[in-house]
C-alpha cells in the first residue's frame, strides 16, 4: 500500500513425492526480498481427498454395475438391495513363505488389515475357489479405495489379448473411459505412478502362457504403481508343481 514500509509474501514449496511442504516467508529488506528464516520446518502435505473424489467421480452406469448384488434379493423395507447393503468381509488368510506345510504361515485378515495390506504392497494376489466372493470383494475394494481419495481402475484380465505395452495402455484407457471420463485420462496419467491402482479380476481366465503373463504384468507395472490381482486358487496349486 502507499506509504507502507513493509512488503512481504510467502512461497509454499510442495514435495509430492515425500508428501511434505515448506512455507518460506520473504520480506523486503531495503535492497532485496530475503527469507525471514533460513531453514523453515517441513510439515505433512495432505492432498484434498474430497476434491480428487469429486473430480474423478464414477460414471453412473459403472457405479450401478459395481453395486449390483449379482443375484435377486428382497427386503420388506427396501425395494432394491446392493452389495453395500449385503457385503460381509470374507475370512482371508495372509500367506507367506513356502506354500507347503509346515512353513506355510497363515494370518487371518479382517477388513481393516486387508485394506492396510493393500495400501502397503505394490502387488497382491487374492485367491479363492469359484463363487467364493472374489469379484464382490474386488468391487467393494474399488469403492473403498475411491472413497478414501484414490482413483482405482477395475479390469477383467481376459480383456487383455496382447502383451504389447501400447495395446495394454489402450485397453487401460478404454476401461478408464468407461469408469470415469476419457477427458480425465491424461490428467490421471500425470499422477505419480504410486498413486495409480489397478484391480485385476478373473486373472485365472487369461489365455496366456507363463511368459505371456510375465510380459503382461511388466507392461501393467510400467503404468500402475499398485496391482491387486483376484484369481482362482488354481494359481496357487499350479505354483506348487
Amino acid at each position: 500500500h502507499t506509504g507502507s514500509t513493509e512488503s512481504a509474501f510467502n512461497v509454499v514449496a510442495l514435495d509430492t513425492v515425500s508428501e511434505q511442504r515448506r512455507v518460506h516467508a520473504m520480506m523486503w529488506n531495503g535492497a532485496i526480498y530475503a527469507p525471514t528464516r533460513e531453514d523453515p520446518p517441513s510439515r505433512p502435505f495432505l492432498r484434498n481427498e474430497g476434491r480428487i473424489r469429486r473430480d474423478f467421480s464414477i460414471r453412473d452406469e459403472f457405479y450401478s454395475e459395481l453395486i449390483a448384488p449379482g443375484a435377486s434379493f428382497s427386503h420388506p423395507r427396501k425395494s432394491s438391495l446392493t452389495i453395500l447393503d449385503l457385503f460381509v468381509h470374507p475370512h482371508l488368510r495372509e500367506l507367506s513363505g513356502d506354500p507347503k506345510p509346515p512353513e506355510f504361515v497363515a494370518q487371518f485378515l479382517d477388513g481393516d488389515k486387508f485394506r492396510a495390506a493393500v495400501k502397503s504392497n505394490q502387488k497382491m494376489v487374492v485367491m479363492g475357489e469359484d463363487v467364493s466372493g472374489k469379484t464382490t470383494l474386488a468391487r467393494h475394494l474399488f469403492l473403498t479405495l475411491h472413497e478414501s481419495g484414490d482413483v482405482p481402475v477395475f479390469m477383467n484380465a481376459p480383456m487383455f489379448t496382447h502383451t504389447d505395452s501400447t495395446r495394454v495402455r489402450r485397453e487401460v484407457r478404454t476401461a478408464f473411459r468407461d469408469q470415469y471420463t476419457s477427458e480425465l485420462f491424461e490428467r490421471y496419467s500425470q499422477f505419480d505412478r504410486e498413486k495409480r491402482t489397478l484391480i485385476l479380476d478373473k486373472f485365472n481366465e487369461l489365455e496366456f502362457n507363463s511368459k505371456g503373463i510375465e510380459e503382461l504384468i511388466n507392461a501393467l507395472e510400467g503404468f500402475f504403481g499398485r496391482i491387486i490381482i483376484f484369481s482362482n486358487s488354481i494359481l496357487l496349486r499350479s505354483e506348487e508343481h
